[in-house]
């Protein structure tokens, strides 16, 4: 397997409730984004879901035998709240996303938002 470049995701656990996610800022930082509403991020991130398949990320394989496909990203994400849906992007490939932490605004706690997806290309786990 070659060499990948790795992106560092700290999670504080603050209690049974609340924690924190946090990017470190280094010079892979700038790989983190947020996802924005258009096709080429449809067609990443629904090839980026078809790579948690392996057992190893998600046992049974994410989403079982589901193709994501691009029409099923666009419908499912067309009315997100895109402020909310960080993505990683491939040092070698700034088209390729290999990283998705997806959150949701809390409706029980004021400012606060919870992570509802979080995943990474096998190929850049580690």
């Amino acid at each position: 397997m070659d060499k990948k470049t790795k992106i560092a995701i700290f999670i504080t656990v603050f209690s049974k409730n609340y924690f924190m996610i946090e990017f470190p800022q280094d010079d892979k930082t700038k790989l983190v984004r947020i996802m924005e509403s258009k096709k080429e991020d449809y067609i990443a991130v629904a090839r980026c879901f078809n790579s948690f398949k392996d057992s190893d990320s998600w046992p049974g394989g994410f989403g079982g035998s589901f193709n994501f496909t691009e029409e099923w990203a666009e419908d499912s994400f067309k009315n997100a709240d895109f402020s909310t849906l960080f993505v990683a992007d491939a040092l070698e490939d700034r088209t390729k996303m290999v990283g998705v932490c997806f959150c949701n605004k809390s409706s029980e706690i004021p400012n606060s938002w919870y992570v509802a997806l979080i995943g990474v290309d096998p190929e850049y786990q580690g």
